[in-house]
């Protein structure tokens, strides 16, 4: 019985936390479809612009959620998960800025290969104004994604 019980509440566990992960990459994944709506609605892309941008756009987000993963130990001091080593933290955010915009800057030359000028800064708007209002909904409450 007590071997059981034990069972029970290991796969009980087990599940809220593989639930508690995939809840997090829905929300993820609906937060990005959303932005990818956005985009289109703000952005007037050709078929043939469409075509070539959205690949490029898969993976520079892809690239920029590897580069997320890689320094959620800065993130874990932000939140107060540990014992600062400050040097080890500082060295850290400034080397996940710099891959940032190492890999921001790579996608820009690519895009310029694929999009004028005016469509690259309509996204650069898009994405700003995107995640503004997302910030807001959050900020106001609003968790309707």
């Amino acid at each position: 019985m007590k071997k059981a019980v034990g069972i029970l509440f290991c796969s009980i566990l087990l599940t809220s936390v593989v639930f508690g992960q995939n809840r997090k990459q829905l929300i993820k994944q609906k937060i990005y479809e959303k932005k990818v709506e956005f985009i289109k609605s703000q952005v007037a892309f050709t078929p043939e612009e469409e075509k070539a941008f959205w690949p490029l756009y898969n993976d520079y987000m892809a690239k920029k959620d590897v580069i997320r993963d890689k320094y959620k130990d800065a993130r874990k001091y932000e939140r107060g998960g540990g014992e600062i080593n400050y040097e080890q933290y500082n060295d850290m955010v400034t080397q996940m800025a710099v891959d940032d915009a190492s890999l921001r800057y790579n996608f820009y030359l690519k895009m310029k290969k694929v999009l004028p000028a005016q469509k690259i800064y309509q996204l650069f708007q898009a994405e700003r104004n995107f995640k503004k209002e997302l910030l807001d909904k959050v900020s106001d409450g609003k968790n309707g994604l």
